[in-house]
C-alpha cells in the first residue's frame, strides 16, 4: 500500500510541476527586460535593434527605398558617425499610427515575447528535466530549439520590415 501511495504522490508532484512552472514562465516574462529579449533575437550586446544598421544596411539593400532622396530629406545621413537608430525613431515617431506600421510593431513585439516564453520554458524544461528523468523531456529540448529558431527567424523579419516599412511610405 506505500508503494502505491508513493507512485500517486510522486505523479501528483510531477503534475503540478509540469502544470506551474509554463504559467511561472508567463509571468516571468513580464520581469524580463528589453535588453535580454533583443539579445535573444538578435544576438548582440550592442545596437541590438535593426534600427542600428537600418540605412547603412537594411535601406540600401531594398529597392523600393531611394537612397539619394532619402539622404536629400535628412543630411545627417551624410553623416558617418550618424547615429542610425536616433534618425529611425525620429521617423518612426512620425508614421507610428499607420496601421501598416503599427501592425509591424504589434508582430515584432509578439514573436519577442514568444522568444523569450521559448527561453523561459526551456529553463523550466531543465528544472523538471532535473528532477524528473523522462525520455520525453530530451525530445522537449529539441523541438523547442527547432522553435526557436523558426521563431527567431521570424521575429528578426518583422524587426526589419518594422524599420523599412515607413521609408518605403515615404520615398516611393
Amino acid at each position: 500500500m506505500n508503494e502505491i501511495k508513493k507512485i500517486y504522490e510522486d505523479e501528483f508532484y510531477k503534475g503540478i510541476t509540469i502544470f506551474i512552472l509554463p504559467i511561472a514562465s508567463v509571468v516571468l516574462n513580464s520581469f524580463l527586460s528589453n535588453s535580454l529579449k533583443e539579445f535573444l533575437v538578435f544576438w548582440r550586446f550592442k545596437n541590438r535593434l535593426p534600427g542600428y544598421r537600418v540605412f547603412s544596411n537594411y535601406a540600401s539593400k531594398d529597392a523600393r527605398i531611394d537612397l539619394s532622396v532619402l539622404k536629400e530629406k535628412y543630411p545627417d545621413l551624410k553623416n558617418k558617425n550618424l547615429d542610425e537608430n536616433k534618425l529611425w525613431y525620429k521617423i518612426y515617431k512620425k508614421y507610428e499610427i499607420k496601421p501598416s506600421v503599427w501592425d509591424a510593431q504589434r508582430n515584432y513585439l509578439f514573436t519577442r515575447d514568444i522568444i523569450s516564453l521559448i527561453f523561459l520554458f526551456f529553463l523550466s524544461l531543465c528544472v523538471i528535466d532535473y528532477f524528473y528523468d523522462n525520455k520525453f523531456i530530451k525530445m522537449g529540448y529539441l523541438l523547442l530549439g527547432m522553435e526557436y529558431l523558426f521563431v527567431r527567424f521570424s521575429c528578426k523579419n518583422y524587426a526589419i520590415k518594422l524599420g523599412l516599412l515607413e521609408i518605403p511610405c515615404q520615398f516611393r
